[in-house]
């Protein structure tokens, strides 16, 4: 693996902790910086685009929850990259209140390097359970 790719995971990593991060405390501007300006996300509202859509989506989801984001995979080829991995939802339980999974998916992201580092350009998520 080449030196500069190393670097690169390394960024496109902490872009996805942040991503879990940004949602589980309610900040949905901080959320939709992490995409470019065109950037999609598809999953069971459907397909949303740009910026204030990803904002309003955000908002409208309201985290609450806790991320976690587990067995990525990277692959790099210029200024494009492709990233995998499970994601975790669990409840945000009170205390003494036990937490549970409330939704396991798979992120397939598509991710452009820009000016800024590299930025989501496309997340699709694929729900393999949601808790009613």
């Amino acid at each position: 693996m080449p030196a500069d790719h190393v670097a690169d995971r390394i960024e496109i990593m902490e872009l996805v902790a942040l991503a879990s991060r940004y949602m589980d405390e309610r900040k949905p501007e901080q959320w939709a910086d992490l995409f470019t300006a065109d950037g999609t996300m598809v999953g069971s509202t459907g397909e949303t685009k740009g910026r204030d859509a990803l904002v309003a989506l955000a908002t409208k989801m309201g985290g609450g929850g806790v991320h976690t984001t587990n067995g990525s995979t990277i692959e790099i080829d210029g200024d494009t990259a492709r990233h995998e991995a499970t994601v975790v939802v669990f409840t945000r339980a009170k205390a003494g209140e036990l937490h549970h999974a409330r939704l396991v998916a798979r992120y397939e992201d598509v991710l452009h390097r820009t000016e800024q580092g590299w930025k989501l350009h496309h997340r699709q998520i694929i729900q393999h359970y949601r808790d009613a």
